[in-house]
């Protein structure tokens, strides 16, 4: 019998690159082992950081949720919703 995983709740924010501002927001909820492994850091690091991602992460989470997200005009932004 496989193991569930808990899921969590994540937003990803995408900046402006001319303000810096969010110009488009997406929640998602997944396995944090699953997200944590994308990022290659250890799970506990996502409850107490942001990350900014680069285009192989943030492919990895777009194949992980079977979602196309939108070509980024700037930074993209992580976090763990609390």
């Amino acid at each position: 019998m496989g193991r569930c995983l808990a899921t969590e709740i994540f937003l990803l924010k995408f900046l402006s690159r001319e303000t810096g501002c969010s110009a488009h927001e997406m929640r998602f909820e997944a396995p944090m082992e699953a997200v944590a492994a994308i990022l290659d850091v250890e799970t506990s690091e996502l409850t107490e950081h942001l990350f900014y991602l680069e285009k192989g992460e943030l492919d990895g989470l777009s194949s992980m949720l079977a979602l196309p997200f939108p070509e980024p005009d700037g930074e993209v932004v992580l976090t763990l919703q609390q």
